[in-house]
């Protein structure tokens, strides 16, 4: 069962012949990488372009969203393809235009980005390193090992339900904001039934203790919003809804589960049988990180 997300036909220039691989079939590291890729890029931009939102820009080399709200999670850069040549002057073009607004960004630099120098272009640029995340991939075609817990895991559809993913999220540390300008703000449909997101929470006695969420494209099951409030944790709920996740992507047919791992959460998708297949790295400016410290 393939599930296309529509908003980002643009953007999901996976060639047919991984698209279209049996489920015998083993992706090379090169076209899951891609697809992990393109997975996350459709996902970060998914609630903006069912919005409408003006913020992202989508030129051929690069995408970025420039937003009024002076917060990193709505102004960062992902996906740049600039050449040697123009590497430079397209870095400091857009650095110049988040300085222009006086606000605060984030740049991601994917495995496939270009030049291959594109990291110490941005350090030339008075941007730091703040972190190298890893891109992780479990083979759906193996056995998922069922975990044992009393943790009841339940689709989101439902404004209530919505409300109930956005507590533990923001328990667990996420941006209110992204769940008020973004999930909030979106219609029902874009995780209702026959959509390419899917929300998931995990109730203990009726109470939301965990959340958890696909994203269908690329040809892979991507999993992200991982979380289990802090009340709950050590107890084994958050790998139950990992396994709900990753038995709903195989229902599905999904070749591969991908996610975006933290230096925190690694050893636990190394344990549940993920693989590294490639690192993200997450740079700033350099007067964010200074006044961060101050």
């Amino acid at each position: 069962m393939a599930i296309q997300n529509r908003a980002c036909v643009k953007q999901t220039q996976i060639s047919e012949e991984d698209l279209n691989k049996s489920s015998d079939s083993n992706w090379s590291n090169d076209a899951i990488v891609h697809a992990l890729e393109k997975n996350m890029e459709c996902l970060t931009t998914y609630f903006e372009r069912h919005l409408g939102s003006k913020s992202l820009i989508d030129e051929k080399d690069c995408l970025l969203s420039c937003s009024e709200i002076p917060d990193i999670a709505f102004n960062w850069v992902i996906s740049a393809r600039f050449s040697a040549g123009n590497a430079v002057s397209r870095v400091s073009k857009i650095i110049s235009l988040y300085q222009s607004k006086k606000l605060p960004f984030q740049w991601l630099v994917n495995p496939s980005d270009t030049p291959h120098d594109l990291s110490k272009i941005l350090e030339d640029a008075h941007l730091v390193l703040i972190g190298e995340d890893s891109g992780m991939v479990f083979d759906l075609r193996t056995t998922i090992h069922k975990i044992s817990s009393k943790v009841e895991v339940k689709r989101v559809l439902t404004s209530f339900q919505l409300e109930e993913f956005e507590q533990v999220g923001i328990y667990s540390g996420e941006s209110p904001l992204v769940f008020q300008e973004l999930f909030r703000k979106s219609s029902s449909s874009t995780y209702q039934e026959g959509a390419p997101l899917e929300m998931y929470i995990g109730y203990v006695d009726d109470v939301a203790v965990a959340t958890g969420m696909l994203f269908f494209e690329a040809g892979v099951a991507g999993i992200y919003y991982l979380a289990t409030h802090p009340n709950y944790r050590r107890k084994g709920y958050g790998s139950t809804m990992m396994h709900a996740l990753m038995a709903r992507s195989k229902e599905l047919d999904y070749p591969y589960a991908i996610l975006y791992a933290t230096e925190e959460g690694k050893a636990l998708y190394k344990h549940m049988g993920f693989k590294e297949c490639c690192v993200f790295k997450e740079y700033i400016p350099k007067v964010i990180q200074d006044r961060a410290s101050e």
